[in-house]
Parts: C-alpha cells; structure tokens; sequence
C-alpha cells in the first residue's frame, strides 16, 4: 500500500484572468496587481459592485480543433484546456498509459451557472417546451469532468465534487485516496467554475461581495478594510502520481514539483451559513494535517491562507492560525487572493499552485492591497515579496457551512 507522503505532483495548469500559464499566473501574484476589472459580460449597472476577475480572452479554439467544443459553457471549456495542459505538463502519453488506472478527481462550486441561468430565462420567457434539451446535460455537475474523460480516453473513476469553495481539496483528498489503495496509479484533479449574473447577483443578496458598504472596491485579505469578496473565474488542474508510477515513466531529468504529505477534512458542526468564529474548525484541519504529516508546527515554514478578505471568515482563519501557534513563532503568511479574488472551485488549486512556486522560486508573494490589520489578528502577514527558503508549506481552506480543510506540502529533495 501507497503511503500519501509518497503521491507527488507532476503537472500543473491554470486557466485565469492572470494568463494561461502557471508562470503568468505567478508573475501576476508577485506583480501585486489585481486581476479584477469592470465587469464586462453583463450589464453590471444594477449592483452595488460591478468588479470581477472575468476571463475575456480565451478561446478554446486556440488550444483544441475539435468545433464541437464551442458550444460548451466556459466552465466546461476551462477544464478541458487545463486538463490537457496538466496532462502534457507531466509528460504522460495516453497511448503509453493504461486508460484504466487514471483517475478524474473534479471540484466546482456552482457547475455551469451559465446552463442553469439559460435554461432559467427560456422557461420564464418562453416556457418549457423551448429548453434546449443539449443544455440540460451542461446543468450537470459532472459534465465538465465526463467531457475530459471522452476527450482524453481517460477510464478510470471519474468523479465530481460540488462542495463550494472545498471542492478541490475534496478531490484532492479522494484522489490520495484512490491512489493510497493502489487502485489507480495516476490522478488527474482539477477545479474550476464560470462567471455569470446569476452568480453575482446571488452572492450580492447574501451580502458576501465587496464594495457593499464600502467605497474602497478592494479585495483586501486579513485587513482592517476587507468588506466582502471578489469573484474570478477559471480553472487548474494537477497531475497526481505514486512516486513508484512516475519513476517508472520517466528519466531522470525531471522532478516532481512537489509532495503531497498530509490533507485533513474536518466539520465544526456550527451553522450551515457561518463558520465558528474562534475558528476552531479551521483549527482541527490545521492539527489534524500535521499530525498526519508526522510533523509539528515549528516546521512549518509559511502559510499560504484562504482569506479572501471577507472579515468574519478572515479572522476566523487568523485566529485558528494563532491558536496552533501559541507560544510559538509563526511562520509568514499570505493569501493571494487580494490579486487573484475567488474562484471557487478551483480556489484551493490556485493556492497550491502558489505554493509550488515558492518552493521553485524562494520567494513568498505579498498578500496584496494589505496595509493594516484589526487588533485581534496577530499574524506576520506577507506585506511585500519576501525571499525564502521552505521546506514545508501549509494551506488550510473552507466554506460556509462549517467544512474545513488543510493541506501540507513538502519540498522535493534536490
């Protein structure tokens, strides 16, 4: 049997408002510039804030042949683009490799939005008999997931997770373990989602996005002035491998980006719109992943945080923070969020993303917009780019609904 601390990351993508590459996603992040502009694809004059990190320049087209593809909602194009850059970004030749033993591990928070508002405004305007019956299949959890299995002949567990902001580290979890058991070899995880209307308006009904109350439109993580979130959207997806697969494919002269040590799923049992405001959840996530690491906090070398500059869950998150380093030094923490915003889905594969160009780069990126926080956090927050060496990173994440996660990562030997 597989331990967890031997699945290791081999690819990684990102399609994003920053680019089409991890390496313009990261120069995006050190850049400190926000990602979010005025919203474009809709009428954004009705609401309060009309900023999001929308993507207006992709076309599938330029990644894929196959017309049939442009019909697909955004979300569903997004993931089919990452997954087969993530796929080539490990090198894995699908006529090498057994169909079988590759796993499809796929996290959204909303699915396609785009889809469901369609369908919305047909039945309202037009009545039923004129849905598009094609679309009703893109309302599906699942189907960005299924179309990356047909394209890519993928045919192993093919599996969706709708777990808001979580999703991804819940398919990150499922693929370690599918992958522990030894009942896959190799897992392709990804998350992602789509910007509508409907989502915005939603989200500003439930007073979450910035700009609400405040003039300042910013999103601002762990600061005094963070008022709400910004949404994005986007996608990314990470190859995931036991060592013993990926050292019997390939040479010597490539190495995994990272590995995977520990990722712990916790609930704080509390409300289902809120989260523990001592961040106790949170807490246990933290615990719990480095308990499973086998490791103890002081090696921990810096935290990339969730907080998405939403002030109840950002101090939350500060204070579970402070809590597992009691009396101890806390490592540096950031959040990359006050560039990129929130996208949901794939929120947690951005993070990770980050953490794996710290290690390649040695560098922590600022958390953006930051210039002050609230007295009760007591954090070493990342104010400007900061050069360091870590072995270690931990990223811990959640939702409404109390469901908390953590994840660890350990630097590749040299």
């Amino acid at each position: 049997m597989t331990h967890v601390s031997d699945v290791v990351i081999t690819g990684i993508s990102a399609v994003s408002p920053l680019g089409f590459t991890p390496d313009l996603v990261w120069e995006g992040l050190l850049s400190g510039i926000p990602c979010y502009k005025k919203i474009r694809r809709f009428d954004p004059s009705p609401y309060n804030l009309q900023l999001a990190g929308e993507i207006n320049d992709f076309s599938i087209g330029d990644f894929m042949r196959n017309p049939k593809y442009l019909r697909l909602p955004k979300i569903s194009q997004f993931s089919l683009v990452a997954a087969e850059l993530a796929l080539k970004d490990a090198g894995i030749n699908m006529k090498k490799s057994d169909p079988a033993r590759i796993g499809i591990f796929f996290g959204t928070s909303n699915g396609s939005s785009y889809a469901t508002q369609t369908i919305y405004n047909t039945l309202i305007h037009k009545g039923p008999k004129s849905i598009d019956s094609v679309l009703v299949q893109e309302t599906a959890f699942n189907a960005p997931a299924s179309y990356i299995s047909i394209e890519l002949g993928i045919k192993g567990p093919t599996v969706a997770f709708p777990m808001g902001t979580l999703s991804s580290g819940y398919a990150i979890d499922f693929a370690l373990s599918m992958l522990k058991s030894g009942k896959i070899d190799c897992a392709l995880v990804g998350g992602a989602d789509e910007y509508t209307e409907a989502i915005h308006e939603g989200f500003s009904h439930l007073n979450r996005l910035t700009g609400l109350k405040d003039k300042d439109v910013i999103s601002c993580p762990f600061d005094q002035r963070a008022s709400g979130v910004i949404l994005s959207e986007g996608a990314s997806f990470f190859v995931l491998e036991t060592r013993a697969h990926f050292e019997s494919r390939q040479s010597e002269s490539k190495k995994p980006y990272a590995q995977i040590v520990s990722n712990c799923l916790r609930s704080d049992a509390y409300r289902s719109t809120d989260l523990q405001r001592d961040g106790k959840g949170i807490n246990a996530a933290m615990k719990g992943a480095i308990q499973q690491a086998g490791l103890t906090p002081d090696l921990i070398d810096g935290i990339v945080a969730f907080a998405h500059s939403h002030p109840i869950l950002d101090l939350a998150e500060a204070r579970a923070i402070q809590t597992l380093f009691k009396n101890k030094e806390c490592p540096p923490v950031t959040s990359i969020k006050g560039v990129l915003g929130e996208i949901m889905g794939a929120s947690l594969l951005f993070n990770l993303l980050a953490m794996l160009y710290i290690f390649k780069t040695n560098q922590i990126p600022a958390t953006a917009n930051f210039q002050s926080t609230k007295p009760e956090i007591n954090l070493p927050i990342v104010s400007k780019n900061i050069e360091k060496t870590c072995q270690v990173l931990m990223a811990p994440y959640y939702y409404f609904g109390g469901n908390c996660g953590s994840l660890i990562l350990k630097r590749e030997p040299s």
